[in-house]
């Protein structure tokens, strides 16, 4: 069988040849998740032997053209997968309802600050802060993110992981 390395990072499920000529250099495979799931629903798990599979449709030209793909591996790895793929879909699905929340609280601030906002800001489907920034007003300010460094990976620590559990 062919080794793949996913990720799935805010919104995009991207899937990279292992071990390939280089770390993320041989992608065959990147999709919006809300275009994955949004009109199928959530991603189907499911226990084979000692392993949980996550089952998915994928259509990739190239070495990789099942349909009816699988990824599996130990409890703890899919699980953590699992957990991420719903994350992100609970957090597009309530987009729309955050953008008109950060509209209110932007007009409730100028009111209350006197600062008034020029021009348009982009806002991204997959953001998650929607607040337009106003130095007089910390609960437009974007939230910190506390992480402990030790259970953080770079995606090329979790790269070279991936490399040496298939070589």
């Amino acid at each position: 069988p062919n080794c793949t390395f996913l990720q799935i990072s805010c919104d995009q499920v991207q899937i990279f040849a292992l071990p390939g000529r280089g770390p993320f250099e041989q992608q065959v495979y990147s999709k919006d998740i809300h275009e994955m799931f949004m009109q199928t629903g959530t991603p189907e798990f499911e226990r084979i032997g000692d392993k949980i599979c996550w089952k998915v449709q994928l259509k990739v030209t190239g070495w990789f053209e099942d349909p009816n793909y699988q990824f599996c591996g130990d409890a703890n790895g899919m699980i953590s997968i699992q957990q991420a793929l719903h994350l992100q879909l609970t957090r597009l699905a309530s987009v729309l309802e955050a953008q008109d929340e950060a509209k209110v609280a932007d007009e409730e601030s100028t009111k209350t600050t006197g600062v008034r906002f020029t021009g348009e800001e982009e806002v991204f489907g997959d953001s998650t802060w929607f607040r337009r920034y106003n130095a007089f007003d910390t609960s437009s300010w974007s939230p910190e993110i506390p992480v402990d460094y030790q259970k953080v990976e770079t995606p090329l620590q979790r790269w070279h992981k991936a490399v040496r559990q298939v070589t």
